[in-house]
């Protein structure tokens, strides 16, 4: 199921808040990790609240969010959020600890076959 599917805007606010964490997550590493800026830098500090304010919307609005989804075998919804809490856990910008929901609906998904023929690698560059 595509994001143009989303008729409620619950979902539509849950797609778009995935979207803002990855987005997120590439400016605190690119900066502070790939180009060593100070991560106390304003920029960074904004980015990491907006961050940490749509994992904490995401996870209480996680059930209801799922339960609204129409019927389908899988939807774009689903498979960012997995990818975002699974990045989440490689790259460790943000603690994913205190969202148990979000933890315990990447974990089920990880069980996916899909997902465990997809696992997350850092691919190491050509020598």
């Amino acid at each position: 199921m595509w994001p143009e599917a989303l008729h409620e805007d619950l979902l539509r606010n849950a797609q778009e808040l995935i979207w803002h964490c990855m987005a997120a997550q590439v400016q605190i590493v690119m900066g502070t990790v790939v180009y060593k800026l100070p991560a106390d830098n304003g920029y960074f500090l904004k980015a990491k609240a907006g961050f940490e304010a749509s994992l904490r919307w995401l996870d209480s609005n996680l059930q209801p969010s799922l339960e609204a989804l129409p019927e389908r075998d899988l939807s774009l919804l689903e498979v960012s959020l997995f990818c975002l809490v699974d990045h989440l856990w490689f790259r460790q910008t943000l603690p994913v600890d205190p969202y148990s929901a979000l933890v315990g609906f990447a974990k089920e998904f990880a069980k996916r076959p899909s997902a465990q023929r997809t696992v997350y690698r850092f691919d190491t560059p050509p020598a």
